[in-house]
């Protein structure tokens, strides 16, 4: 129950983060969304901090049907995380832009780029497997509402992220602004879903 409720309460959470997003960005200082910057950095904390959920959802599930497929998942935060790092080009900046934001090296300098990326290569096909494999796909559609709500939440971030990319909106770095808080949002969003399954699947 207590882990209910704690879902519930986060879900409240999100709702409150998405409203908050258009005017914080008002008035958020540029910097914060710059590469290697707070909203960045918190995105692969957070992304890091749903693999390692999905880990204890591995270990809190050992005797039902879903417990093979939390280990995959941890792996897809993991890709995504990797991803938010540019597969690591954040470690290596050339200089800094006027305004004051890092401009990394391009992806062709980058140390054993081939390598990194073969690795999560294999690592993303073994994951896929894992998810077509062991997610009990039958119980899910069977017997768990899906959860659309989410699914509409996480395509509005999609959207707004692609609308901040192409600065749309403002046409400032506000619209930068809104697109990693979207995004951050969004990752916020496939951990709750993560947590949403488990809390249905280990009933």
């Amino acid at each position: 129950m207590k882990s209910s409720a704690s879902y519930k309460y986060t879900g409240w959470l999100l709702v409150l983060f998405a409203l908050l997003i258009l005017p914080v960005s008002g008035f958020l200082p540029d910097w914060v969304s710059f590469e290697n910057g707070p909203i960045e950095n918190t995105q692969v904390i957070l992304l890091l901090g749903c693999a390692l959920m999905c880990v204890k959802f591995a270990r809190d599930t050992l005797s039902s049907s879903s417990h093979k497929m939390w280990l995959p998942s941890a792996g897809i935060f993991l890709i995504l995380a990797a991803r938010e790092l540019s597969w690591g080009r954040v470690f290596f900046v050339k200089e800094y832009s006027a305004v004051g934001e890092p401009i990394l090296i391009a992806s062709s300098e980058m140390p054993f780029r081939t390598a990194i990326h073969g690795c999560i290569g294999v690592l993303a096909v073994l994951c896929l497997y894992g998810l077509i494999r062991f997610v009990p796909w039958k119980r899910i559609f069977r017997e768990i509402s899906f959860p659309w709500i989410h699914l509409i939440a996480i395509i509005a971030c999609v959207i707004a992220v692609t609308i901040g990319d192409h600065h749309a909106i403002f046409h400032t770095l506000r619209d930068q602004q809104i697109e990693e808080l979207s995004e951050l949002l969004m990752y916020a969003l496939l951990g709750h879903t993560a947590w949403y399954y488990y809390l249905h699947l280990k009933k």
